[in-house]
């Protein structure tokens, strides 16, 4: 993407988030909008938490790049690139749709949304620690066959 695709996007959420903020006297005062750039943000933040603890775990530095990011482990369960990118957008766009209520709701709506958006990130994570566990038991299983 580079540099100034990233300001571009950074620009643009922070607008969404000024904007969502942003008080009207004729509206309910609510601080739940405040939540939408982190539900917005909700995969790319997820990646990233996702990948530093993969690295941590491994003993890598975070610093240095991998093929951990959640495109990349897509890519591994089998998906083409056009299908590993599909998922991505359509995680974040079920993420995304999930915060529209919080712009008129209350405390409830928001534990809603931020429920739905917390279980959507657990069946990935659980989906693809299932794919990465079956994948070892089967690198397992083969490596003594092919020593015969």
């Amino acid at each position: 993407m580079g540099d100034s695709g990233s300001h571009f996007l950074g620009y643009n959420m922070a607008v969404l988030g000024v904007l969502a903020t942003y008080y009207n006297p004729s509206m309910a005062a609510s601080h739940m909008p405040i939540l939408i750039p982190f539900f917005i943000l909700a995969i790319p933040l997820f990646d990233l938490c996702a990948v530093v603890v993969i690295r941590l775990k491994a003993g890598k530095p975070i610093y240095i790049g991998d093929n951990n990011h959640i495109s990349h482990r897509f890519l591994n369960m089998g998906m083409s690139r056009k299908e590993a990118v599909m998922m991505v957008h359509l995680l974040e766009i079920a993420i995304g749709l999930s915060v529209l209520p919080l712009m008129w709701g209350d405390i409830r709506t928001t534990i809603i949304s931020l429920l739905q958006a917390c279980t959507i990130l657990l069946l990935v994570t659980l989906l693809q620690n299932h794919v990465n566990k079956s994948k070892v038991q089967e690198d397992k299983n083969e490596k003594p066959s092919a020593e015969k």
